[in-house]
């Protein structure tokens, strides 16, 4: 993975932790930990001033999302 790739990876696994960290209802039982995140690119070429639109999707440890 590239060095490019692994910047994108963390900066949509930073973007979406406090979105899922907010979701949740009123039920008992506590939202499953997000064990990972992957995101609809695997790579993307960002020229300056350019906007590259990337799909954050979380798994918990079983792989659900």
């Amino acid at each position: 993975m590239g060095r490019t790739t692994r910047l994108i990876v963390r900066a949509g696994a930073a973007a979406a932790f406090p979105v899922l960290a907010g979701c949740g209802g009123g039920g008992s039982e506590p939202a499953p930990s997000v064990a990972s995140v992957s995101l609809s690119q695997t790579a993307a070429t960002l020229v300056p001033l350019a906007t590259v639109t990337l799909t954050a999707t979380p798994r918990d440890a079983d792989g659900r999302t």
